[in-house]
């Protein structure tokens, strides 16, 4: 693990700090995850998920050489996660094999527009589907 200790830039939620790593890879920035959205030469953007506050220039970064992955199961099916995949509800840890969360963003633009309407049963969200 790569731990840097000097951030060069805090934007809202974004913080850029010169360094070694890979897109998406996660890191820690102080005790809160963000991951690697950008990197232009040496220096390397992360966006925390949550808020920067409590976040100084002379925060630990501690790179986790991993992208966000979350343990998938038959035992996640109606379970509360948060975004890394911990348990929020009060049901047990969840155990299972890691899968990367990542895909490609669809272009609205370039993606058919769905002529068929699929009923949900659900009013609020039939109303945009007509």
């Amino acid at each position: 693990m790569k731990i840097y200790n000097t951030i060069d830039k805090i934007e809202g939620n974004i913080i850029t700090l010169k360094a070694q790593a890979f897109y998406r890879e996660l890191a820690m920035v102080g005790n809160k995850l963000a991951t690697v959205i950008k990197i232009e030469g040496e220096n390397v953007s992360l966006q925390l998920m949550g808020s920067t506050k409590g976040i100084s220039k002379n925060t630990h970064v501690k790179f986790l050489g991993k992208t966000m992955s979350i343990p998938l199961s038959d035992k996640l099916l109606g379970r509360v996660i948060s975004p890394e995949g911990r348990p929020l509800d009060s049901g047990p840890e969840i155990l299972g094999k890691e899968r990367g969360i990542k895909g490609q963003v669809i272009n609205p633009y370039t993606r058919k527009v769905p002529d068929k309407f699929i009923r949900t049963g659900i009013p609020s969200i039939d109303v945009y589907n007509s």
